[in-house]
């Protein structure tokens, strides 16, 4: 794109024309948080749409414009100078969204170049209760304590409140992987116990040195490695409110054991949502564990 755009004219005949959908290609490709999936793509994308606007954008734009939906107006934007904040318009879901087909339609008045995006935001009903395996293998075993034994929690999970939550995430690479990152989200009834605080139990720190019940995966196999115990390995740890995350430069091929500690704080019914792996400079490289539902009880 950097290239063609830097040719006389914008770029050979043929290839000129197909710039602005390339540019439109290199925007679309961003995600819902503006930016890219890697800083790579980030770094060279700007770059390239920046050699793009310097040649094939010659004069600021200055429009007005207004969309619908269906032929529903959804709302109107002014777009004035290479330099102004991007409009957004939306509206809400409706029940009679489902199935229909609906034309979006854009007039523009005034002068110069204007590019959109449209989008459909979702959140699903139900939690993906199949794990996906495109690179990185991961799974989940929620286990609680309950008197002196520690028992794997079947779905759907059953707590009570104030019991403590091992979390114990089991990682397989069938080769070598570079810049991963395992996001394990929270359910909204737990809280992650961060060993690193002070103010932390010193009885559920040492909740955390458990490998697991004799029902656990981590007996089915002896070559576990674990977080920290090698120079080439998850070496990074950040407990955050809404999940747990391990990160790792580069990880052999192999099998990795991650675990930490959770109280349920909350009672309710939430839903525990699937445990992601990603390579971070690579998405394509990734995994995804299955999402549970998971009940709380109020402590009696």
């Amino acid at each position: 794109l950097s290239a063609y755009a830097r040719q006389p004219g914008g770029g050979a005949d043929g290839v000129s024309k197909l710039l602005p959908k390339l540019a439109r290609s290199v925007s679309l490709r961003q995600s819902g948080a503006g930016r890219w999936q890697s800083t790579q793509e980030n770094l060279f994308c700007m770059k390239a749409l920046t050699d793009y606007s310097r040649e094939m954008e010659p004069s600021a734009p200055d429009l007005r414009l207004e969309v619908s939906i269906g032929g529903d107006p959804i709302g109107s934007a002014a777009l004035k100078g290479l330099g102004g904040e991007p409009a957004e318009l939306s509206r809400p879901l409706r029940a009679s969204d489902a199935g229909a087909v609906e034309d979006l339609a854009i007039k523009a008045q005034g002068s110069g170049r204007f590019y959109y995006s449209a989008r459909v935001a979702y959140a699903p009903k139900e939690p993906r209760m199949s794990p996906v395996n495109a690179g990185i293998e991961v799974s989940r075993e929620y286990s609680v304590k309950r008197g002196k034994e520690w028992t794997i929690l079947a779905t759907p999970l059953e707590l009570a409140q104030g019991e403590l939550v091992k979390v114990d995430l089991f990682v397989r690479l069938p080769g070598p992987r570079n810049f991963v990152v395992i996001d394990d989200p929270l359910p909204g009834g737990l809280e992650a116990v961060n060993r690193d605080f002070r103010t932390t139990s010193a009885v559920d720190q040492a909740e955390g040195e458990f490998v697991g019940s004799g029902s656990s995966l981590w007996h089915s196999r002896s070559d576990w490695v674990e977080f920290g115990a090698r120079f080439w390995g998850f070496y990074h740890k950040e407990l955050r409110h809404g999940s747990a995350r391990f990160f790792s430069e580069f990880l052999p091929a192999g099998n990795y054991h991650l675990s930490y500690v959770a109280q349920a704080i909350a009672a309710g019914d939430f839903v525990a949502m699937p445990t992601q792996a990603s390579e971070m400079y690579d998405p394509d490289v990734f995994g995804s564990g299955a999402g549970a539902r998971m009940s709380i009880a109020e402590a009696r």
